[in-house]
């Protein structure tokens, strides 16, 4: 939509005055909030924003009211079950349905529906706001995470973090995604790669940026802020700046472009990270041979 948004301008002008009676967007998939100050940007005013949870396997939960999570859709013929995140993987993990479901705390999604999908984990992680009505927000994916170390790292706190760092900042960003930095010969401690692509550059200097990032993700989980304790077990986030449609570019290499592809906020592993260096470095040599 970003995309659409500023090819738009691009043609056209301004958003505002092509489309002057858009007042409500419906969006689902992945988190809003690092997307709306740069969305708004585009727009130039607010809107009234609308979050679904429209998975393919089946129509999970809608926002009902502006604040407070989305409603579980229990008249869907959807039989749920929620799996507590730290029993993933166990022989016999614990399946509580929506009669035992506790708020605060983070379950993996599993649906059998009509369609023959039978106890079929979706991927998703969520965690409940509250009991009457059901109402959860989804916090990430089973399979996105980092804890190359120990810090034990989840989607949700990464978002945290930027949004915090956007705050501080005056920034705002497009894309990023985070991936486990390994000790080096040049660098024997350990730490975070943040890949970020901004729409605006953070104010004053990009090491306040990386610091409300640490200092975020340090009061959001015990385990990160442990291994950060006198940069001992890691050091502090490393942040790379990658240029204007990086993202989108590396996306398009893969066949990956569309809406039903999202870019992995975090992982355990390099594989991302290195593509998009590995794709930036290749640009720049294309570039410096042209010129």
């Amino acid at each position: 939509m970003l995309i659409l948004l500023q090819r738009v301008a691009a043609l056209d002008g301004p958003v505002t005055l092509r489309w002057p009676k858009l007042d409500v967007f419906i969006h689902g998939g992945v988190s809003f909030a690092p997307y709306r100050a740069v969305f708004e940007h585009c727009l130039g005013r607010a809107l009234q924003y609308v979050e679904v949870y429209p998975a393919s396997e089946g129509f999970v939960a809608l926002q009902t009211e502006r604040a407070g999570g989305l409603t579980l859709m229990l008249d869907y013929d959807i039989f749920y079950e929620f799996v507590p995140v730290e029993d993933l993987g166990t022989s016999r993990p614990c399946r509580q349905t929506v009669a035992d479901v506790e708020v605060d705390r983070e379950y993996a999604i599993a649906l059998t529906t009509p369609a023959g999908l039978w106890s079929y984990l979706l991927g998703d992680t969520v965690r409940f706001t509250a009991r009457d009505p059901l109402r959860l927000q989804l916090t990430g994916r089973t399979r996105h995470f980092v804890n190359a170390f120990g810090e034990n790292v989840i989607v949700e706190e990464v978002e945290r973090g930027v949004m915090e760092a956007c705050r501080r900042t005056q920034a705002a960003v497009v894309e990023f995604t985070v991936a486990p930095a390994y000790p080096s010969a040049s660098e024997t401690r350990r730490r975070h790669d943040w890949l970020v692509e901004f729409a605006t550059p953070p104010s004053g200097s990009f090491e306040a940026f990386t610091d409300a990032l640490d200092e975020t993700l340090r009061r959001l989980n015990a385990d990160y802020r442990t291994k950060r304790l006198g940069d001992v077990g890691m050091l502090g986030p490393r942040l790379r700046e990658l240029p204007p449609g990086t993202f989108y570019r590396w996306m398009g290499t893969r066949g990956k472009l569309g809406g039903q592809n999202k870019v992995p906020r975090v992982t355990n592993d390099r594989a991302i990270a290195d593509g998009l260096l590995a794709a930036l470095d290749a640009g720049a040599a294309d570039r410096a041979t042209v010129s």
